[in-house]
């Protein structure tokens, strides 16, 4: 059974490179700070543990586990608060596997590994495909799918999710500065090609590198309801189940 509404935020931030607990010690303050605003589900972008540098993964240090002490905060913080939240980090399995991953802290502080499905140019040198369907989560009784940038490019990942039941696309990305409208296609299409909502979530432009910003929140019928400039920008929107109902139902009447 699910709520109306849902409230969720998309947390558009900086990282430090390679600075695993304190980026989770951020996250986890930002938790804090918007659970009084009534959010259940924030999510931040690709690789947020770590940043999106891919040459710091020749140092042990930078990779984590899903029993990882250095995600203490972020599983308190989620327990003590009943919020959901995404982070991303490169992540060594108990097997061996090296997966660019979105992690899922649930509402009782357990965390679940989602490895990006399609990596992108180089990429491929560090992590490998999770090579199979990765489950939904629940978030306050909504169903959720998690995708981690280029996995949104690829629509048979959404149909995947959709096939699966999920209500939520969840993506945490890195989007250089000249895909912000390739960013808004990806994150439009997925979400109207199978009427869910799609969360969008970006790095902030940072001196180092020149992300395009952009995050956001698509609705069911693919318009951008909400979007962030280049900077960093936490957005927060009430996500309504009936209006994801009404376009479901108008589909399926259509066929």
């Amino acid at each position: 059974m699910t709520t109306s509404p849902l409230t969720v935020a998309v947390a558009q931030s900086i990282s430090v490179p390679g600075e695993v607990e304190e980026n989770a010690r951020r996250a986890a303050l930002l938790i804090e700070r918007y659970v009084e605003r009534g959010v259940r589900l924030i999510v931040f972008p690709e690789l947020s543990l770590v940043d999106y540098e891919l040459e710091q993964f020749a140092d042990p240090a930078v990779w984590v586990t899903d029993d990882d002490p250095r995600l203490d905060p972020l599983r308190d913080g989620c327990r003590s608060s009943g919020c959901c939240a995404v982070v991303g980090a490169g992540v060594r399995t108990g097997d061996g596997r090296r997966l660019l991953a979105s992690l899922f802290v649930d509402a009782t502080g357990g965390v679940t590994v989602h490895g990006k499905s399609h990596l992108h140019g180089v990429e491929r040198e560090v992590f490998e495909a999770p090579g199979e369907q990765q489950p939904l989560v629940d978030v306050a009784g909504w169903s959720a799918a998690l995708a981690v940038c280029y996995d949104a490019a690829v629509p048979a990942h959404a149909q995947a999710a959709a096939d699966a039941g999920a209500e939520l696309y969840l993506v945490s990305s890195w989007y250089d500065a000249p895909e912000y409208e390739r960013m808004n296609i990806h994150l439009a299409s997925r979400a109207m090609d199978h009427r869910m909502y799609a969360l969008g979530v970006n790095h902030a432009r940072a001196p180092r590198r020149d992300s395009c910003g952009g995050s956001g929140i698509w609705g069911p019928d693919g318009a951008c309801e909400l979007r962030a400039g280049y900077s960093v920008q936490v957005i927060v929107a009430d996500l309504d189940h009936d209006r994801l109902v009404q376009f479901r139902t108008i589909d399926r009447d259509l066929t």
